[in-house]
């Protein structure tokens, strides 16, 4: 399959302008069609009294065109400043902002030729950096070197020239057939034959006891060679060494001094011509279909070892499984017949064990029976002497408890009749004290009755009084009542 892919730009390293300090991380932080920003030189407010540098980013800070080291509190001295806000003059302003981050530099060559003469292009990619930080212990000097001396305009035209030449003498150094393997960064440089011909190794002996009829050996069967039927040779053993590490260390040589330093190179992409591909496509199909008959044929080969030594060992297997079958019953007899001995001899003393258990039994059973016996009856005896202790006892209880009941109901009622006695002999002194005392209010209650007897008698229509004014009964019965004191009961009220 060829391999047709576009060459990408040759990356450009710009230097900008920008007005506010804010958008330094969007500008270096946009990469169009290869063109990537390292120094910015921001601009300053007129009416700020402060300066501005963001973070992940060199600040170079001048004072009327003149470099100004920051100071820290403990008096140490820096050419650069740290990122925050810095309270500065007006004549004082950021002059130059470096990216921290890591840049990648993308340089394709074209016409490159290769030892037997073939133009090759190979695209060439190497990531870098702008050196100065001092956490990490570098030197801050060198940002100012770089932004002084070399530029983004320099260190890609030293960059571009470094790798153009690194790589032509790369490909200058491989054929054609062997550019493809630069894609991974390795060169083969010599070969060793340290390897020798090793003789082949024996197979270990195997347990038939423990290989079982359905499992299949595991035949160690060492390949041959199919041309001269021996023994196949290693191939020498290759020493490889890293070209995009010797040319990264090669670049670090060069632009470390003015605080460049290169973290990776790689080769991204190797074309060759369309007609040098279709050759070696159909060159590396023919070589692969020889591969794959010469490695059928020698599975077929195996397989067919394989199958006799499998077909060996199963006979082998199968006899031997034979032998043990029949030595395994005769062994399987012989205790068998020890068996059935132990059996017969076991079945009569069991006989005899179950004759004297029974004959034990049968006596534990009577001496149980007479004993529960004897117990039942001292148990009855004592049951009815006890019973007769009881009702004994309860009768005697009764008759204390009725003799008991008769004197409380004696006592009872003798108290009874002198409580009534001393009621009555209370009340009889009570109202004879109280007659005397009651006797007005007696009055008033009669003499009320008696109105309310005339007032109904009045009000109803239906009485007729009879008689003449010297034979009014009724006036008649009142005066007798009166003289003679009479108990009358008016309305259900008793009055003397």
């Amino acid at each position: 399959m060829s391999t047709n892919v576009a060459t990408k730009n040759q990356t450009r390293l710009l230097f900008d302008h920008v007005w506010r300090v804010d958008k330094a991380n969007e500008k270096f932080g946009s990469c169009r069609d290869g063109n990537t920003i390292i120094i910015l030189q921001p601009g300053r407010s007129p009416i700020k009294p402060y300066i501005r540098i963001p973070e992940g980013m060199y600040a170079i800070v001048q004072h009327h065109g003149k470099d100004v080291d920051y100071v820290y509190p403990d008096g140490r001295h820096s050419s650069l400043w740290p990122a925050g806000f810095h309270m500065a003059s007006l004549f004082t302003k950021v002059a130059y902002l470096v990216t921290k981050q890591n840049v990648v530099f993308d340089t394709p060559v074209k016409g490159c030729k290769t030892a037997d003469d073939v133009t090759v292009h190979i695209d060439m990619c190497l990531v870098f950096r702008i050196m100065g930080d001092e956490d990490k212990g570098e030197d801050p000097m060198l940002v100012k070197r770089f932004v002084y001396e070399l530029g983004p305009q320099g260190l890609e035209t030293q960059l571009r020239d470094a790798q153009e030449e690194a790589v032509r003498a790369l490909a200058r150094s491989v054929e054609h057939t062997e550019v493809y393997s630069l894609r991974d960064g390795t060169v083969k440089e010599r070969f060793e034959n340290s390897l020798q011909l090793r003789p082949p190794v024996p197979l270990p002996p195997m347990d038939e006891e423990e290989t079982k009829d359905d499992e299949q050996p595991n035949l160690a069967v060492p390949v041959k060679n199919i041309d001269n039927e021996g023994w196949q040779q290693p191939p020498p053993a290759k020493v490889l060494y890293s070209v995009t590490e010797d040319i990264k260390n090669n670049l670090n040589k060069q632009f470390n001094p003015y605080g460049v330093e290169i973290s990776s190179v790689s080769i991204t992409n190797v074309l060759l011509p369309q007609n040098f591909e279709t050759q070696m496509e159909e060159k590396t199909t023919y070589q692969s279909a020889i591969k794959e008959q010469t490695m059928k044929q020698q599975s077929d080969m195996q397989l067919l070892q394989y199958k006799e030594e499998i077909d060996t060992t199963k006979l082998s297997k199968r006899m031997r499984r034979m032998e043990e079958t029949e030595a395994g019953n005769r062994q399987a007899a012989e205790i068998q017949k020890e068996i059935d001995m132990i059996v017969a001899d076991t079945k009569l003393l069991e006989a005899q064990i179950k004759q004297e258990q029974n004959v034990r039994c049968s006596k534990i059973q009577a001496n149980s029976a007479l004993s529960i016996a004897k117990i039942t009856a001292e148990t009855e005896m004592i049951q009815i002497e006890i019973k007769a202790a009881c009702d004994a006892e309860v009768t005697k209880i009764q008759a204390e408890r009725d003799a008991l009941n008769m004197k409380m109901k004696a006592d009872v009622q003798r108290l009874q009749a002198l409580g009534e006695a001393r009621v009555k002999e209370i009340l009889a002194d009570a109202e004879g004290a109280a007659a005397s005392k009651l006797q007005p209010q007696r009055d008033y209650h009669l003499k009320m009755q008696r109105l309310e007897v005339t007032s109904a008698m009045a009000k109803n229509k239906d009485i007729v009084i009879a008689g003449n004014g010297s034979q009014n009964m009724l006036a008649d019965v009142f005066v007798a009542q009166q003289k003679s004191n009479l108990l009358l009961n008016i309305n259900g009220l008793q009055t003397v």
